[in-house]
């Protein structure tokens, strides 16, 4: 009831400083991971394994020799990485609309390389009867265009340079598969014309992003 002393004051400073400090613990080991920082590179890791899957394909493509070991692998690593992409996705639909404000994009993106991989499917069942080796040099030209947009599709978002977006949506759409092919290389063709339509979404996609970011 008395005149508050300096004693006083330190002590209730020492406490606040103290049930600050035990809170400041408390949240580093119970506070929630929002999923908006899990699901980016379970994303990254998706696209990679895609890109991945794309070189291996042109190889065995190239080379004539049908479909390798090494491909079944990789696609079930695809495929893997694609589910848990997914699961992230559900988990964000859950989390409060402020900690999910990326949840339209990140939906975009997982089904635009879901589609992807459905494509690239189909050219790893084509490869199982054994087709002619694709000597045309356009695929290589593909292939190396393709794995480049993976990649810049796969560096960080709040990273995303509208630059390197845009340079690797011209270099991708700048390959022409729909020029003269032997016979026996058109359906391939097809397919990688349709794997390039995807690639392409995803990458106006993200550019359409960075641009709102930028504005906003």
């Amino acid at each position: 009831g008395g005149p508050a002393s300096w004693q006083v004051t330190l002590e209730r400073l020492a406490c606040t400083l103290a049930g600050g400090g035990l809170a400041l613990v408390a949240a580093h080991f119970f506070w929630p991971a929002w999923e908006k920082d899990r699901f980016e590179p379970l994303m990254s890791e998706a696209l990679l394994a895609s890109r991945d899957y794309i070189r291996l394909l042109c190889h065995r493509a190239r080379e004539g020799t049908g479909r390798g070991p090494e491909l079944i692998p990789a696609k079930r690593h695809l495929e893997t990485a694609n589910s848990e992409v997914f699961a992230s996705l559900r988990r964000m639909y859950g989390e409060p609309k402020n900690h999910a404000n990326i949840l339209q994009d990140a939906a975009a993106m997982a089904n635009g390389n879901v589609r992807l991989t459905r494509v690239l499917n189909l050219l790893l069942l084509h490869l199982a009867n054994k087709p002619p080796p694709v000597t045309e040099s356009v695929l290589a030209e593909w292939e190396n265009a393709a794995s480049s947009a993976l990649e810049v599709l796969a560096a960080p978002w709040e990273e995303s340079d509208e630059r390197s977006l845009d340079l690797a949506l011209s270099r991708l759409e700048g390959v022409d598969l729909g020029g003269s092919h032997q016979n026996h290389d058109s359906w391939v063709f097809t397919q990688f014309a349709r794997a390039s339509t995807e690639l392409s979404a995803m990458l106006i996609d993200a550019l359409s992003k960075a641009e709102a970011s930028k504005l906003g």
